[in-house]
């Protein structure tokens, strides 16, 4: 699994499962997963399994974690196995803000 925090925009996406909670301010979830898919990653449609980044979508910000986030998530978040990004956070390291 690569670092997403270390990677350069294009290579963001390369190799990582891509899991998108939430209303999105930016863009429809099929364009989002097209978008992942476009850079070499795999979107997600639920928890479970090797999550490497889950995408809070802007319109459900301020993040209500419990409501948002399910146990399966959280375990993973605290072994360090996902990372947990806003959308405008996604958005910045494409390079788009």
């Amino acid at each position: 699994m690569t670092d997403p925090t270390k990677a350069t925009p294009p290579d963001l996406l390369q190799n990582q499962r891509v899991l998108f909670i939430g209303k999105l301010g930016g863009m429809t979830r099929r364009d989002a997963w097209n978008l992942v898919r476009d850079q070499g990653g795999t979107p997600a449609d639920r928890a479970g399994g090797d999550i490497d980044l889950v995408v809070i979508g802007a319109d459900e910000l301020p993040l209500n974690e419990e409501k948002l986030l399910d146990d399966s998530i959280r375990d993973e978040v605290a072994a360090g196995r996902t990372q947990v990004i806003s959308e405008t956070e996604f958005w910045r390291r494409r390079g788009r803000l």
